[in-house]
């Protein structure tokens, strides 16, 4: 369609001053330079490092944009503009001090939409001063002081986080998903409108000049590429590949221009300003939004983008690839190019949706990783620091945060760590290249190292993967595509001052074969696994690891302690044509002395089940049962878990045998040794940490056998139990109570001694025999919440026996269900003081709303997402922290998909860091789906046990409990600790003690920082995979035999 014009003549002269992440790189006059050698060496000076200056709250709703910063009042002080989705305009200090006289500092409220882009500032002889456009396609001009001027609907809605409008003359043009583009003046005057018709506008218009006074646009629409004159008019057009995802971007450099944008299909094209292709270039990836340059001194700039799922690309003028850093997290916003420090070196900022922001230098190599709280959606923004020629950064999350970060070393989000030394690099064995390979990174005194793994093809194209961390040992999984190419290697490991403490390099040889060195008996193999290491039921000899950690040929059970539950594993394997039926059976266990084992094993399978992510996940552990049989399909192999209780045995060492013999005549039965050592340490009765698993039961699954179930839970730890079991009652006319407690009583009976209740009450459930008023029902509820308590306590439940459940999850609607809190809390503070109340706030509980609900909670559960906070300075996460009792709770999607160990048994190390009293899972068996079959949707596989006649528990089950065992071990090496320092002895040992504690707390803590996360916000569908690796498991279990050496040795006398 043809340039509509508008006959508004009113249009001024103007000068727009956007945010910085948003201008166009002119890159001045450059010779053209051959490339760089050496980028796979990567820097060997440290780059640029972050700390976190100030925290802020950033009003009722996420920010989703990013700030906009300048002199926007009539001071010469550098100032901060927000918006946040829910349209709040923040007006801050540079110093994050609230300016507004409303929430956190509020100047204006838009209009209800979704505002997810930042405000831009135009500066003009009239009209407004800040322009902004809603994800609906309102744009809203607001004057000098925040008012609105006037507003103009767009005929489409604009993309989420990209309503950026380009700068044509005085004018600003918007285009939208209708396929429109929009010409408005400064007073919100239609200048010119171009219905394209080749497809919607996911992209925002730029403007770039063809020579001085004659400006240009660039529109995406569709696949589609238009360049139009400043009034509308189409110059050319190029239809691409498939939709354009990026904004268009202008390379200014010598004499020449070169127009830049992404399509979907992965490819990169280069234009010239006629709209002629120059080059094209497959990313193998996704685009993000945005394309920026990297100028570089004696080199020609490069090209970066992001990819949707992560990495950050560099490309050449020519269009060859540089270098890849790899990484994996969504990203949304513009990396931000900067000379921080006037070195005259360019760093590159990436915030992404998993809660880090990246620093890179311009080799591509990690300088720093800052973890931060909430989704990062936009760009960070430069804020001129202490000196002129150096810029700090602001940056905002969705857990309704505002950042301020400057320079500083690169520091652990955990605490204090020790200078990095003794740090050793291990690449993978040749043998291993089948099986996963990784660089092994030992790191023993737990000093904060960057390492930097560089992998370079035949073509000079180099990836690099990059871990700052702490981390006493770990590993990093070399990319798949290792596997397929010739490659050169490079790993090193610096100290956070950029000194090298180890280097290697690599060139992958051919595979071998691995030597099998397991039983193996016509067909049937069998090998010792650790319970939780990897299991693929189509290998059918043993890993290269398990073979290198001799546990193939036992299996052991080892630092068990009394009243402890802990697990072993064997594989067996079948080369058959045909399916296998064998019977396993486990003899007598018993010590030299002939003592037998007095607790009890249960030998379970492990069955994989379905994920919401398409993965089939080794989960399920029904017992074998009595006859003990298998079925081993052909050529497969089967997992054999080993459940040992210690429950009622004797320290010592017990062995055994266990047999796999084949129902088929002519296989031979094989035999694993067993071996058991229970030390003369005892589990306490209950564990340090409470558990709540929201089971409700009887349930759905389990309508019968209550009590064998909560035999189960309790034996996992549950000692929270959520009921919305209340009793009815009737009133009178005169306000007379007649209550039912038949139901309650059954409940508590069934819950007798097992733990704490938490009552999902209100307003109680009184049916009135006459129509009351809200005041004449009250003095009657309160009547009815006095008789609950005093009912509770003639069944032995006094005070702190006992909770109201007040709301779930306040902030999961921005406040929305806020005042039923309010008015049961109050409620209840009426009735009786004393009573406790329980609720469990999530990050979209604002500061305003925390302040209202903190006088009526007594106890807190928020997420351990929220609780993570406080390692960024979340004022909600340490302000919670200080209250009297505290546990967390975490119900993030998709639990199959995540690491039992990095999420299920980390949870409790996590608490204990953060000095809680309790954890929770969402939730025991609550739901309507069964779990033996993959869900359909995210949120349909929570439970943490399979349906049976009685609970059928998942790996991750036992994970919890192991656990709640682990800080248990913790709290008596503690409390050994404890008694040596008032006795004054073993000085060394305790400071060893205190030493291993401190590793293994932060190892814990980083290698479950991901798995707390929800992987939906920032992992693609059907790649929500958060695993574990070999030494992590392995940390696991060096932990736990360390914390039990020590403990011995100081209890000793």
């Amino acid at each position: 369609m043809g340039v509509v014009r508008s006959r508004d003549p009113r249009a001024r002269q103007m000068r727009l001053t956007k945010h910085l992440f948003f201008d166009r790189l002119t890159v001045k006059t450059l010779k053209w330079w051959s490339l760089v050698a050496g980028v796979a060496a990567l820097a060997e000076t440290p780059g640029w490092g972050m700390e976190i200056a100030w925290t802020r709250m950033a009003g009722q709703w996420p920010v989703e944009a990013s700030p906009l910063v300048g002199r926007f009042t009539s001071g010469d002080q550098t100032e901060i503009l927000i918006v946040n989705r829910g349209g709040q305009v923040l007006l801050w200090s540079a110093e994050g001090k609230p300016i507004g006289d409303g929430q956190d500092g509020a100047v204006c409220q838009l209009p209800t939409n979704r505002w997810t882009t930042a405000l831009t500032r135009v500066e003009a002889e009239g009209g407004a001063r800040f322009v902004v456009a809603s994800v609906e396609g309102l744009v809203v001009g607001l004057d000098a002081k925040f008012q609105k001027l006037w507003q103009h609907k767009l005929p489409g809605e604009t993309s989420w986080g990209r309503a950026v409008p380009a700068v044509v003359a005085s004018n600003l043009v918007f285009s939208d998903q209708s396929g429109t583009a929009t010409c408005l003046n400064p007073n919100g005057h239609m200048v010119w409108t171009n219905a394209l018709g080749a497809g919607p506008c996911k992209s925002p218009p730029q403007t770039f000049s063809l020579k001085p006074g004659e400006d240009s646009v660039l529109v995406p629409a569709g696949s589609t590429l238009f360049c139009c004159d400043s009034d509308g008019r189409i110059r050319w057009r190029r239809e691409l590949d498939q939709e354009i995802l990026t904004r268009p971007e202008v390379l200014s450099f010598g004499e020449r221009q070169i127009i830049l944008c992404g399509t979907a299909s992965g490819a990169l094209f280069a234009f010239n300003t006629a709209g002629e292709i120059l080059w094209q270039r497959a990313t193998d990836d996704t685009f993000s939004n945005w394309i920026v340059f990297l100028p570089r001194r004696n080199a020609e700039p490069l090209i970066l983008f992001t990819g949707l799922w992560g990495n950050l690309h560099a490309v050449d003028v020519q269009g060859r690839h540089v270098w890849t850093h790899l990484f994996r997290a969504k990203t949304r916003a513009a990396p931000l190019v900067l000379d921080t420090d006037g070195d005259g070196r360019s760093e590159v900022f990436v915030p992404t949706f998993h809660q880090h922001v990246y620093a890179f230098d311009e080799t591509g190599a990690l300088t720093d990783d800052v973890r931060l709280s909430g989704v990062m959606p936009s760009a960070l923004v430069p804020i001129t620091g202490s000196l002129s020629n150096h810029h700090e950064l602001l940056v905002t999350t969705t857990t309704l945060l505002g950042y301020r970060l400057k320079a500083g070393l690169p520091r652990s989000p955990y605490g204090p760590t020790p200078v990095a030394q003794v740090v050793t690099l291990h690449p993978p064995a040749t043998g291993e290249w089948d099986e996963n390979p990784a660089l092994l990174v030992n790191n023993p005194r737990g000093g904060l190292v960057n390492v930097q793994l560089s992998l370079t093809d035949t073509q000079g194209w180099t990836r690099i993967v990059g871990r700052l961390t702490s981390r006493s040992a770990f590993e990093i999984p070399l990319p798949r595509l290792v596997s397929n190419r010739v490659w050169s290697l490079r790993a090193t490991a610096r100290d956070v001052a950029g000194k090298i403490l180890d280097a290697k390099e690599w060139t992958p040889t051919q595979r071998r074969s691995v030597e099998p060195a397991q039983t193996s008996v016509d067909g049937l193999r069998a090998w010792a696994t650790p319970s939780f290491a990897a299991f693929d039921e189509t290998r059918l000899t043993p890993s290269r690891r398990e073979i290198l950690a001799g546990e193939t040929k036992l299996v052991s059970v080892s630092s068990l302690y009394l009243d402890e539950v802990d697990e072993a594993a064997f594989v067996v394997g079948s080369t058959r044509d045909e399916f296998t039926r064998a019977r396993v059976t486990l003899s007598r266990l018993a010590r030299t002395d002939g003592a037998a084992f007095g607790g009890s094993v249960v030998l379970r399978e492990v069955i994989s089940t379905g994920s919401v992510n398409g993965e089939r996940v080794p989960d399920a552990l029904p017992a074998l049962g009595e006859a003990g049989l298998i079925a081993i399909p052909p050529r497969r192999a089967v997992k054999i878990w080993v459940s040992v209780d210690a429950h009622g045995a004797q320290p010592g060492n017990y062995t055994g045998v266990v047999s796999i013999a084949s129902l088929t005549a002519d296989v031979t039965k094989i035999e694993l040794p067993v071996h058991v050592e229970v030390l003369n340490l005892r589990m306490p009765r209950n564990f340090p940490l409470t558990l709540c698993t929201w089971d409700y039961v009887p349930n759905r699954w389990f309508a019968s056998r209550s009590n064998e179930v909560l035999d189960d839970m309790a034996r996992h730890g549950v000692d929270v139990f959520p009921r919305t079991i209340i009793p009815s009652a009737k009133a009178d006319a005169a306000g007379k109570l007649a209550i039912d407690w038949s139901a309650l009583d059954a409940e508590l009976a069934r819950l007798e001694r097992r733990g704490k209740i938490l009552f999902h009450l209100g307003h109680p459930p009184i049916e009135f025999t006459t129509q009351k008023t809200d005041a004449e029902k009250r003095p009657v509820e309160l009547d009815y919440i006095r008789a609950l308590r005093d009912h509770l306590r003639e069944r032995g439940r006094g005070y702190a026996d006992f909770a109201f459940y007040l709301l779930d999850e306040p902030g999961l609607d921005n406040g929305l269900n806020l005042h039923v809190l309010m008015d049961a809390g109050e409620l209840f503070r009426e009735a009786d003081p004393k009573l406790l109340t329980y609720t469990d706030p999530v990050a979209g509980l604002s500061w305003k709303d925390y302040e209202r609900i903190e006088p009526l909670v007594d106890v807190w559960a928020p997420n351990m997402r929220l609780v993570s906070g406080l390692l960024s300075g979340d004022p909600r996460s340490a302000r919670i922290l200080k209250q009297r009792t505290v546990w967390s709770y975490e119900c993030v999607s998709q639990v199959k998909s995540l690491s039992p160990l990095c999420y299920n048994r980390a949870n409790a190390w996590r608490a204990k860091f953060f000095g809680l009293s309790g954890i929770g899972f969402w939730t025991h068996s609550t739901t309507e789906v069964d779990h033996w079959f993959a869900g359909k949707g995210i949120n349909d596989e929570y439970a943490l046990v399979y349906p049976g006649e009685l609970p059928v528990p998942s790996v991750r089950w036992e994970a919890v409990r192991d656990g709640l065992e682990d800080i248990a071990a913790v709290t008596l090496l503690e409390e050994q600790i404890q008694r040596c320092r008032r006795a004054g002895t073993k000085g060394q040992l305790v400071q060893q003690a205190e030493e291993t504690l401190r590793i293994a707390e932060r190892d814990v803590m980083e290698l479950s920082d991901e798995a707390f996360t929800e992987s939906r916000d920032f992992l693609r569908a059907g790649d929500r995979v958060i695993g574990h690796t070999w030494a992590d498991q392995n940390a696991f279990r060096r932990y736990r035999k360390q914390f039990a050496e020590l403990t011995l040795a100081l209890a000793s006398e």
